[in-house]
């Protein structure tokens, strides 16, 4: 389903999610961490709301059968990422697992607290979160009717509740609370999709824009105060309600919005791009402070690589879906 307001947050995501990697690299740490938090829940929320959308497209599907349709979409991308990856970093004689293989395969890298090459390929626990998500949301939508009230309302607040408290319960065992946290907005946005659309259009565009202004001066002032970031419940719940606004402010945007080829094109590539970035932008393999050649130049270079292969990609991925 195309949305010329979902196309350029999008498009704006993806390199929120690229500025992040290089406020890091750089070691600019607030910049870097609230970008990152804020534009990849957008991406889960987009995800979420365009499924939600007239009963999440495809009626009663099978939650099977919905999750592997959607694993071998994102698979026909991921999987040829993947193998080219371990390949290189066996070639250089960099340490590949066969734990690393095989979490990440399945899937299940994030739940297992497994990476490759460590932060190099972090960026890979949102593949596994996306599975989760495609999972619940599958389940949801051959849920029974009960089910489906408790996330709609006073069973939606004790749903949240019931969340935080799981994500407290996994926090204190030594695994991310985020998982928590990411999974109940995702299922929440899906099923309240026409909820939030009806929202969106109906609010003045005063009260919507000045909504948006606030929540992001929360937002990003918060991320500098010292430690802000490690608070995870009121992090995760402040970053939840900005997402939510930028949702809204898109989706007012006119069908007849012009955004350029650009847009549409980094848009069109944003999962490749976020695959591809991270090894060359953030961690040992970084090509920003390799060459001496200046921050900006090594930032162009590392972006223009970036770009070049994730076109490659997204031309693999097309051949296999295919």
């Amino acid at each position: 389903m195309r949305h010329n307001g979902l196309d350029i947050l999008r498009a704006i995501a993806i390199v929120g999610i690229v500025v992040c990697h290089i406020c890091l690299q750089l070691g600019y740490e607030p910049m870097g961490r609230v970008t990152g938090f804020l534009f990849v829940q957008i991406f889960l929320f987009m995800s979420a709301y365009l499924f939600g959308l007239n009963g999440g497209g495809g009626g009663k599907e099978k939650c099977l059968g919905f999750v592997m349709k959607r694993g071998k979409k994102i698979s026909a991308t991921y999987y040829p990422f993947l193998a080219i990856s371990i390949t290189v970093l066996l070639l250089t004689h960099n340490e590949v697992t066969v734990k690393n293989v095989i979490t990440h395969i399945t899937y299940t890298n994030y739940f297992l607290k497994d990476s490759i090459c460590g932060i190099s390929f972090g960026h890979l626990w949102y593949l596994s979160m996306m599975m989760l998500c495609y999972v619940g949301t599958g389940m949801l939508k051959n849920a029974r009717q009960w089910m489906h009230r408790c996330l709609s309302g006073y069973g939606m607040i004790a749903v949240l509740v019931l969340g935080i408290l799981a994500g407290k319960m996994l926090q204190e065992l030594g695994t991310s609370s985020r998982i928590v946290f990411l999974f109940v907005s995702y299922l929440l946005v899906y099923k309240h999709a026409d909820v939030i659309r009806r929202f969106a259009m109906r609010q003045k565009g005063k009260m919507v824009w000045g909504v948006f202004a606030v929540c992001n001066i929360v937002c990003f002032g918060l991320f500098f105060v010292p430690g802000f970031y490690y608070m995870l419940m009121i992090r995760d719940s402040v970053i939840i309600v900005t997402a939510l606004a930028w949702l809204c402010v898109f989706l007012r945007m006119p069908e007849t919005t012009d955004y350029g080829k650009t847009v549409r094109y980094v848009s069109a590539v944003s999962f490749e791009i976020y695959l591809v970035h991270h090894p060359i932008i953030f961690g040992q393999f970084s090509l920003i402070g390799k060459f001496g050649l200046g921050t900006a130049i090594e930032i162009a270079i590392a972006v223009t690589l970036t770009m070049v292969l994730a076109a490659m990609l997204n031309g693999v991925g097309k051949r296999i879906r295919k």
